[in-house]
């Protein structure tokens, strides 16, 4: 189970997460939901180590696992596949998925299991990852993630700037994962999209959360009311 306790964090003398508390359990797909400036990358990069915390404020496992260094959160099986990919230009989409490999754990996604799921992306395993399009690169983040292994995967900006084809293709992914007992957090700005992946969602505004449930029994209208604020 990935918890947060009145979770707070900054960026300097800025405060982004005011008390944020949620609850991820083993093989769950949890869905963050809000407008840009909302504070659900803040959140996601807190969870993975990028931003600061007290101890107490994050419990992975029963664990307290708040203020540890990214390199510390993915030995314990959190992955966090950034907005905006962050691929290696200068390496291969196999290169990258190597890189990805070593540093993670041991499992059932090698590098050659990916591949062989996602027959597009093998075919273009030689070429520059940046060199491919935005869904191509999406779903090289998204397998780069997976070969490590993680137990919490988190994904943020899941579909943004994608064709339908290619957000279907990366959802097919992380339902088969999911399927094999990995946790999701996922940053969908699609709200209908991120209601229908998951099993609870959290609507945040102004880094707080405003709005929270399962999300087979949401109510859209007010979701989308929460979304916005009003």
């Amino acid at each position: 189970m990935l918890r947060t306790k009145n979770l707070n964090a900054c960026y300097g003398q800025f405060q982004a997460l005011f008390g944020v508390d949620i609850e991820v359990a083993p093989g769950q797909t949890v869905a963050l939901i809000g407008a840009n400036g909302a504070g659900k990358s803040t959140l996601m990069r807190a969870l993975a180590g990028a931003v600061g915390t007290t101890r107490a404020a994050i419990e992975l496992d029963g664990e307290a696992a708040g203020g540890a260094t990214e390199r510390r959160q993915l030995a314990r099986g959190v992955a966090l596949v950034p907005e905006g990919r962050r691929l290696f230009p200068s390496l291969t989409v196999l290169e990258n998925l190597q890189l990805a490999a070593r540093n993670g754990s041991q499992g059932e996604w090698t590098v050659r299991r990916v591949l062989r799921e996602l027959p597009a992306i093998e075919a273009l395993q030689d070429r520059p990852a940046t060199a491919l399009s935005g869904g191509q690169q999406q779903l090289v983040a998204l397998s780069r993630a997976l070969v490590m292994n993680p137990a919490y995967l988190l994904f943020d900006e899941v579909s943004l700037g994608l064709s339908p084809a290619a957000v279907d293709e990366v959802y097919r992914l992380l339902a088969g994962a999911r399927a094999e007992g990995l946790a999701v957090v996922l940053v969908e700005q699609n709200v209908r999209r991120a209601l229908r992946e998951s099993a609870r969602f959290y609507c945040m505004q102004k880094g707080r959360i405003v709005l929270a449930g399962r999300s087979s029994e949401a109510d859209y209208e007010q979701v989308t009311q929460a979304y916005f604020g009003a």
